[in-house]
């Protein structure tokens, strides 16, 4: 199973801070800003006095205080929930572009969903908090910069749990009735084009 499981996606059962920094995260063990992911999907603390590494079975062994048979079947039934890639074959190049496609694509809907509900219904801050992220790594995630693959997946699974594409779709095909209850009398009144009076000469 440790070649199946992204250390990523570990971490982020483990609820842990995945927010970067210098191209590292905080070290859930000793909390400073050296903990490193390799592409082996293994894992360093580059502090000195702390020094963890391993594999991502290894930690969650150890930050959850459990053996290691338990954390298999943990995260084995976690995981498959949210359709990791536990079990699954490693993707080709080709199959990689695909999927990514698909994430922007879904991206570029998030886009029109904060631009038409803009503050009736979403405020970009709480996602951003829901990813451990500030808002403006938030914002460029959003806009289709990856930065690094761990934040760019945690980012797109909060998105694709918590909006809506369908209702925007929905909303969307309503036209100018969807916005004409809620348009402010304030607005109304300056936008209306009066028909201009002509003011009487006073009497010489």
């Amino acid at each position: 199973m440790n070649e199946t499981v992204m250390f990523e996606d570990v971490l982020v059962q483990a609820n842990c801070d995945i927010s970067e920094k210098s191209g590292n995260i905080k070290c859930p063990f000793c909390n400073t800003w050296s903990f490193k992911i390799y592409p082996e999907q293994l894992a360093k603390c580059h502090n000195a006095s702390c020094g963890w590494h391993g594999n991502a079975i290894k930690f969650y062994t150890e930050f959850k205080n459990i053996d290691k048979n338990e954390a298999i079947k943990e995260l084995a039934v976690k995981l498959d929930l949210k359709k990791s890639i536990v079990g699954k074959k490693e993707q080709t190049l080709k199959e990689a572009k695909i999927a990514l496609a698909k994430d922007l694509e879904f991206l570029s809907w998030c886009r029109l969903y904060f631009a038409f509900y803009k503050n009736d219904v979403v405020e970009q801050k709480i996602y951003a908090e829901k990813c451990g992220l500030s808002k403006s790594a938030f914002s460029r995630i959003l806009n289709g910069n990856m930065g690094n693959a761990l934040t760019w997946r945690k980012t797109l699974n909060v998105l694709r749990q918590e909006i809506n594409i369908e209702r925007l779709k929905k909303d969307m095909k309503k036209g100018a009735k969807y916005f004409l209850e809620d348009i402010p009398l304030e607005y109304v009144t300056k936008y209306r084009i009066k028909k201009r009076t002509k003011k009487s000469r006073p009497l010489s």
